[in-house]
């Protein structure tokens, strides 16, 4: 557990920690709310380490990450990746910093560039992204899934459950 106290992440994992949140989780063939609450968190140090972060994936880690949202977030098509447009910040009204989101991190994954396309290079260029869960459900991407660039994602964090 290792991050700065003044950070609203951190107040929010600490606050899990010692509360609990409540969630729906599927129970037999039905949907059912229950209360969770974590064990522990632990931040990932370099979130462009894809073996690592498809590692801690594939192992069935529960992963969060958050980033900023500029404008062009909202006008994301379904399977687009999105980018952080740091020209076009989304801002918040009353504390007038950048807006930023977490969302759980669910896989990784990487898509030729446009330009890659275009190329008759045979070692084809990639952009990294991950692959997203946000809690705007239907409303986002395709049921709630979408993608966020790498260099978009700003921190990662592994969230531990109790047995």
């Amino acid at each position: 557990m290792t991050s700065s106290p003044n950070c609203r992440t951190f107040s929010s994992y600490h606050w899990l920690l010692a509360h609990s949140t409540l969630g729906t989780t599927l129970a037999s063939e039905f949907l059912q709310d229950r209360l969770f609450k974590i064990s522990s968190y632990e931040k990932v140090v370099d979130v462009d380490d894809s073996q690592k972060v498809r590692s801690l994936l594939e192992a069935g880690n529960i992963m969060v990450g958050y980033f900023r949202v500029s404008r062009n977030y909202f006008y994301l098509k379904p399977g687009e990746i999105y980018m952080y447009d740091k020209t076009r910040p989304y801002i918040h009204a009353k504390s007038n910093l950048p807006v930023s989101h977490a969302v759980m991190v669910i896989g990784d994954g990487r898509k030729p560039t446009a330009s890659a396309a275009n190329e008759t290079s045979q070692l084809p260029t990639y952009n990294e992204h991950v692959m997203i869960q946000n809690s705007e459900g239907k409303r986002f991407g395709i049921d709630g899934l979408g993608r966020v660039d790498k260099p978009t994602l700003r921190r990662l964090y592994k969230i531990t459950l109790p047995d």
